[in-house]
């Protein structure tokens, strides 16, 4: 081989006439490979972008979802404590109501000490009475006795005649 034939590309195919050579083949190669990393690329950026999309629309939907709830929450929350001071309004009602029947139970418990005390009383005043009922008695029996004895006197004295 001569030196000539070494400074000319081999050729590898050829082709309607034409050769290609391997410079060319790797040329088109790198150029294709640079295609398709360039397409993949837009593929994978395409990608990413229809994920960020997705991602903001389930955010915005759970932000609607979460904000929904919170009112919901909160109306529970209002209406829990609108319930509950209606409840204690019955409560502050009934223990008002309570109270007035306490007065009167305690109004009662003095006038039951009271009478209880009256009973004592007169209890103790009947036994007095009675004391003096029994003494007076047994002083009538004595003075009918004497009484007796100064009429028997009396007659004793007036049937001799």
């Amino acid at each position: 081989m001569s030196d000539t034939e070494h400074d000319r590309p081999e050729p590898v195919a050829e082709q309607d006439g034409m050769t290609i050579s391997t410079k060319h083949l790797v040329a088109i190669a790198q150029a294709l490979g640079l295609a398709i990393a360039f397409a993949s690329g837009i593929t994978a950026w395409n990608g990413v972008v229809n994920d960020i999309g997705r991602i903001d629309r389930e955010i915005a939907t759970r932000s609607q979802a979460r904000d929904a709830w919170v009112a919901a929450h909160e109306t529970l929350h209002k209406e829990r404590l609108a319930e509950v001071r209606n409840r204690e309004g019955a409560v502050d009602a009934r223990l008002s109501a309570m109270d007035g029947q306490i007065r009167k139970l305690d109004e009662l418990s003095f006038r039951v000490g009271a009478t209880e005390q009256s009973a004592k009383t007169t209890a103790e005043a009947i036994k007095n009475l009675e004391a003096t009922v029994n003494d007076q008695s047994a002083n009538i029996r004595v003075m009918r006795e004497i009484l007796e004895r100064q009429e028997e006197r009396r007659r004793s004295e007036v049937k001799p005649r």
